[in-house]
C-alpha cells in the first residue's frame, strides 16, 4: 500500500500540474476546478503514504533522503493547498507542483526500505526539530515559487499584456512572498536551536561547524537580511522576488546539497 498510495499521489500531482498549465493557456474555469481537485486528491495520498511508512518503521517518517524528499514535498504540499483553499488562488500549483513532483521523482529512486534509526536519532527532539524544518523550508520553496510567478506576471504587465483573471495581482503576490518567509524564517531560527540541544546531547557539543550547521547559519542569515531589506530599505516587488529564489536556492544547497557533496555528522540523510 505504501507505494501505491505514493503512485497514485504522483499520478494526481502530476494531473494538477497539466490541469494548472492548461489554466494558463485557456483560463478556463473547469481547468481550475480540475487542479484544485488534483492537488487536494494528490496531498491526501501523500498524507496516507507517509501515515503508512510511520506505522511500517514504527516511528516518523524522517530518517534517511528518501523519507526525508518525501515529508519535504509534503510539506510543501500542505502551504500550498493552504494558499489553495484560504486565498483561492489555485494558480500558485504550477510553481510549487514542479519541485513537489521532482522531489516524488528523486525520491522513487532511492532506497526505500525501512532502516533503524541510527544513535544519534533516538531522541525526544526528533519530532520537534524535524516538524520545524518541514514547516520552515516548506514555506521557503513556496516562496522561491511566487518570486518566479511574480516575475513572470510583471513581465507579461511590462509588456502592456493583460494578467489572467485567475491570478491575483502583483501586490498580492508580493506580501505572499514576505508572508511566507516570516513564517519560516522563525522555524528556521528554532530549527537551529533544537539542533544544538539535540547536538549537545547526541554528539557533546552544541555547535561544531558541522556543514549542514554551517550552512542552516548561513540561511538564516539570507533570510534575516531579506526582512531587514524589506522593512529598512523598503525593499518590494522585483527585488523581494528574486531575493525569494536566491533564498530558495540556498535552502535547496543546504537541505540536498551538502548532503550530497559534503560529508559530515548529517550524512545519514545521505542517499542509502
Amino acid at each position: 500500500m505504501e507505494s501505491i498510495t505514493l503512485h497514485i499521489a504522483l499520478f494526481l500531482y502530476l494531473a494538477g500540474l497539466g490541469a494548472s498549465l492548461a489554466l494558463w493557456l485557456s483560463s478556463a474555469q473547469k481547468w481550475e476546478t480540475l487542479c484544485r481537485g488534483a492537488f487536494c486528491s494528490g496531498g491526501f495520498a501523500h498524507t496516507a503514504n507517509l501515515l503508512i511508512r510511520t506505522h511500517a518503521a514504527g516511528r516518523l517518517p524522517y530518517t534517511n533522503l528518501y523519507e526525508s524528499l518525501l515529508i519535504f514535498s509534503w510539506g510543501i504540499a500542505a502551504i500550498s493547498l493552504y494558499i489553495i483553499i484560504k486565498r483561492r488562488f489555485t494558480s500558485i500549483a504550477l510553481v510549487t507542483l514542479p519541485t513537489i513532483c521532482a522531489a516524488i521523482i528523486y525520491a522513487s529512486q532511492l532506497d526505500s526500505a525501512i532502516h533503524p534509526l541510527p544513535p544519534a536519532l533516538r531522541s525526544s527532539w526528533l519530532f520537534i526539530h524535524v516538524s520545524l524544518a518541514i514547516i520552515s523550508y516548506g514555506a521557503f520553496a513556496v516562496s522561491g515559487g511566487l518570486g518566479c510567478l511574480y516575475l513572470v506576471l510583471q513581465k507579461r504587465q511590462q509588456r502592456q499584456q493583460t494578467l489572467p483573471n485567475f491570478v491575483p495581482s502583483l501586490e498580492t503576490i508580493d506580501k505572499l512572498i514576505f508572508s511566507t518567509i516570516i513564517l519560516a524564517f522563525p522555524c528556521l531560527l528554532l530549527v537551529i536551536v533544537t539542533g544544538s540541544i539535540w547536538a549537545q546531547q547526541a554528539w557533546g557539543a552544541y555547535w561544531s561547524w558541522d556543514p549542514k550547521e554551517t550552512w542552516a547559519l548561513i540561511t538564516a542569515m539570507v533570510y534575516a537580511l531579506f526582512i531587514y531589506s524589506r522593512l529598512h530599505w523598503q525593499w518590494r516587488g522585483q527585488r523581494s522576488a528574486w531575493f525569494a529564489i536566491a533564498g530558495f536556492i540556498v535552502v535547496l544547497f543546504c537541505y540536498l546539497g551538502v548532503n550530497l557533496l559534503m560529508s559530515g555528522l548529517h550524512s545519514y540523510g545521505a542517499p542509502q
